[in-house]
């Protein structure tokens, strides 16, 4: 549900059909892109362990055993949700500004609306992760995939600088769509 969720924030900029409005779509996919990077990198580092990871009852504890795979699923989360100062806040704020400057007030008060009742969606791996006890004996560590770590750490460190300094990306991006006639 949260990629048919993130299309529409997408289409709403689609739809507002600006040169500001693309280039705040392509901001979007950027910081949707690293933050799902970020959180599916934590899922498959905690399967590399031997855990299946499938529910969010298969997070619990993970958080408190191995903090550093919570404190990336916390920034991909928050970024997922629109939380500033993560990409995701500017993602949708680019997009909803440029929408709403078309006339779409209703359409983006909508999008706002389900952008806030996905907190809850968002909240619960965060909350296993870190609130709920580990069931059954804690995996041992497995030995770091090198190329995983790295692949994590990029999308999060993405994650942050695109949302701590998004004006250098968001002119890129308004450059990419002129470039191309937008």
């Amino acid at each position: 549900y949260s990629s048919i969720a993130h299309g529409g924030y997408i289409l709403v900029g689609v739809l507002a059909g600006t040169a500001q409005a693309e280039a705040g779509v392509l901001f979007y996919v950027l910081a949707y892109t690293v933050a799902n990077i970020a959180a599916f990198g934590v899922l498959v580092f905690l399967s590399s362990e031997g855990r299946e990871v499938e529910t969010f009852d298969d997070l619990r504890g993970a958080g408190t055993a191995r903090p550093w795979l919570g404190l990336v699923m916390v920034v991909s989360m928050l970024s997922l949700i629109g939380m500033p100062p993560f990409a995701g806040f500017f993602g949708k704020f680019a997009v909803f500004r440029a929408a709403l400057g078309q006339g779409w007030v209703g359409l983006s008060v909508l999008a706002m609306l389900t952008s806030a009742v996905s907190v809850a969606y968002y909240l619960r791996p965060i909350i296993a992760m870190f609130m709920q006890p580990a069931l059954g004996t804690p995996a041992e560590p497995a030995p770091g995939n090198g190329r995983l770590v790295f692949a994590i750490g990029v999308a999060t460190v993405a994650v942050v600088v695109l949302g701590v300094l998004p004006d250098r990306y968001l002119e890129w991006a308004a450059a990419s769509v002129l470039a191309l006639g937008g």
